[in-house]
């Protein structure tokens, strides 16, 4: 599902693990990660991705107004997503995205049970951004 342009696409599917571990990304693009904020992700717009159906999570947490690593730590374990299954939504919060902050899990689901940046049931894939 193309995100925006043929530059960001979300891929179904699942993964064990770590989201770092996800191998769902086609030939010529890879897992989205705070990396990509400047180049790829703040051209998606909050309000393009709440449109997105499905839930696409990416390799970066929305916390305390930063894109950031992900990690399993208080401060580290709110799961980027786009798309407008995703369970929590926040627009005019700064995140790696623009105008806005999308989590693919709550995150007391993930931090409290030593699972922040796993698959999560209502994950539709993994946001994919080309090389």
């Amino acid at each position: 599902i193309k995100v925006y342009h043929s530059s960001v696409i979300g891929c179904p599917g699942s993964w064990t693990g770590h989201i770092r571990n996800a191998d769902l990304c086609g030939r010529g693009y890879h897992l989205c990660n705070k990396s990509d904020r400047k180049s790829l992700l703040s051209k998606i717009t909050y309000k393009d991705a709440i449109k997105i159906p499905g839930c696409y999570a990416f390799n970066a947490a929305h916390d305390f107004y930063k894109c950031i690593d992900c990690e399993n730590r208080t401060a580290h374990d709110d799961l980027a997503g786009v798309g407008r299954a995703c369970p929590i939504k926040v627009e005019r919060r700064t995140s790696c995205i623009t105008g806005g902050m999308i989590d693919a899990v709550r995150s007391f689901e993930s931090y409290s049970n030593n699972m922040a940046y796993q698959y999560h049931s209502g994950i539709s894939g993994v946001l994919c951004c080309k090389n």
